[in-house]
């Protein structure tokens, strides 16, 4: 599994996906006052190689405390024997709830993969 964070995402005809304000590494600095923490928007492309078939899918993520903060059920994903699957969510906008390291877990007929993203509280002046 392939995790890919961004701000805006489209699959295209061919399974080719458009990224939009695409994060470099899996850090996210937040520039807004304490009581207004959020991102704008926040979307999870998902790239799932590998062996073929149907799978049913289930998508978390864990805030930094372990707890569980965002949970749904894909039912079904179908993944072709050439290429990926590409399921993709977006959170507009995305609540932060904690700063730290933020769990995405991905089960796949009950297999987990797990992949990790940090939110941190930006420094200075917010890059322009």
């Amino acid at each position: 599994m392939v995790l890919l964070l961004c701000e805006d995402a489209r699959l295209e005809v061919g399974n080719k996906i458009t990224l939009l304000g695409m994060y470099a590494g899996d850090d996210i600095s937040v520039w807004s006052e304490e009581d207004e923490k959020n991102i704008g928007a926040l979307t999870f492309v998902i790239l799932i190689k590998g062996k073929s078939g149907k799978f049913r899918a289930v998508f978390e993520i864990r805030k930094p405390d372990k707890s569980s903060f965002i949970r749904h059920e894909f039912g079904d994903i179908e993944k072709p024997a050439a290429g990926a699957a590409v399921p993709i969510l977006k959170f507009s906008p995305f609540f932060v709830e904690q700063y730290g390291e933020y769990l995405v877990i991905l089960s796949l007929d009950g297999r987990e993969y797990i992949r990790a993203f940090t939110i941190r509280k930006g420094e200075g002046a917010a890059p322009r």
